[in-house]
């Protein structure tokens, strides 16, 4: 424990156990708090080490039951609280588990950016590699099916037979048919058609990446999240490169195909509201369930539009390639993927991992012009630099507490 003029610094030191808690510790913090001086103005609760805190020491409860030990977390956090002044929590990595009771009795919470061990950094870039090449292999898969049925099929393989052993979320099954259909039909089905249409892959892993704006605004819409500033210009900037991708396309249909991957961005959105509404927090077996609704209104678009056509073209067309290409998109582009992002979603930080997905036009934009020859024209290169910078504008955070001197507590060294 330290002192700066009148902010007090307290700092968890057990960075072997990942700051796991026990029973000396909660005692020492709960003194600590029980006792701030009347020069205090503020409190800054930190960690030394690369994880903020992992909740409770297990090895030092085993005796008791999971209720008794979830009262001991809960009465704990309720007991640091400071009420002759400001709580600020400062979180030096990430919160795993428990550690989240810990600083919830702050009325200000900063996180200063949580470092990712190496397996789960490699965890997020395979991620999203995949999501990135999955576009021109999707393009691959098109050169042989109609968009409309490589669609039905994927979400048909998607869904079976994993639905027959997977358990159905816990979740008002509404909200599961409203997302199977916004994410099989409004986003994937939208994009298949645009690429088809003549919108190159790489473009359409870029324009995608909307989405995040579209969940801003739907959040500020919906549920009052405030937008910060950075957060406006960067929607700015990205419309400006987006009106340079429509000037650069050629014919109406590549136009039309712009407007239908900007759509399925919308879509995304819509499906993060649906989840974020819902609750759910079985996220692969809800991807599982969902992927049941779309299978049927695309199979039956693409009959009532184009009739048996679209069916016996990909009868006699599908080979390996198209084989290859559905397997990628179902089991690794979608099971794979979404289990992976999922699970580091809850390991650490939204603005620690969200940046991330900033590679996924990257990785998409290159691997179109290696697999399938796509060419950028120099118009389309300037908006791409304009539209991920816009991106990194919006999405990226920098810390509010980045200045805290990191010196070593001396309560904490005892333990």
């Amino acid at each position: 424990m330290s002192r700066q003029n009148n902010v007090l610094m307290v700092g968890l030191n057990r960075p072997k156990k990942r700051n796991a808690m026990p029973k000396s510790m909660m005692f020492e913090l709960r003194e600590i708090f029980s006792n701030i001086p009347d020069d205090v103005g503020a409190a800054v609760l930190y960690s030394t080490s690369e994880h903020f805190c992992s909740g409770l020491d297990l090895t030092q409860v085993k005796d008791q039951s999971v209720i008794n030990c979830c009262k001991s977390a809960s009465r704990f956090a309720s007991e640091t609280r400071a009420p002759s002044c400001n709580r600020s929590g400062v979180q030096e990595g990430a919160t795993l588990r428990g550690g989240s009771d810990l600083i919830a009795p702050a009325n200000r919470i900063s996180c200063t950016g949580a470092i990712m061990e190496k397996k789960h950094l490699a965890l997020a870039l395979l991620v999203t590699f995949v999501w990135g090449i999955n576009f021109p292999i999707t393009k691959l898969g098109l050169d042989s099916m109609d968009p409309f049925v490589l669609t039905g099929i994927r979400f048909v393989l998607a869904a079976i037979p994993l639905v027959f052993f997977v358990r159905r979320p816990s979740v008002n099954f509404g909200y599961v048919a409203a997302y199977g259909l916004i994410f099989g039909i409004g986003m994937w089905g939208a994009i298949n058609y645009g690429i088809a249409a003549g919108v190159a892959p790489g473009i359409a892993s870029l324009i995608i990446q909307l989405s995040a704006f579209f969940t801003m605004f739907w959040g500020a819409l919906l549920f009052r999240e405030r937008m910060r500033p950075a957060q406006w210009i960067g929607a700015a900037v990205v419309l400006i490169g987006l009106a340079g991708i429509f000037l650069a396309q050629q014919g109406a249909h590549q136009v039309f195909g712009i407007a239908l991957i900007v759509l399925s961005a919308v879509a995304w959105s819509i499906g993060n509201v649906i989840i974020k509404k819902s609750g759910v927090k079985e996220i692969f077996s809800f991807m599982v369930w969902a992927s049941l609704f779309p299978p049927i209104p695309m199979l039956v678009g693409a009959w009532l539009v184009e009739g048996g056509q679209p069916f016996v073209t990909t009868w006699h067309n599908a080979g390996s390639v198209a084989v290859f290409s559905l397997v990628f998109q179902v089991y690794l582009a979608t099971h794979f993927s979404y289990w992976g992002w999922n699970s580091l979603m809850k390991l650490y930080p939204v603005s620690t991992v969200a940046p991330l997905s900033l590679m996924i036009p990257v990785f998409g934009i290159v691997t179109s012009i290696a697999l399938i020859g796509e060419r950028v024209q120099p118009v389309e290169m300037v908006s791409i630099v304009v539209i991920i910078v816009g991106l990194a504008i919006g999405i990226l955070r920098r810390g509010s507490a980045g200045g805290v001197a990191r010196t070593v507590p001396l309560s904490a060294s005892k333990i």
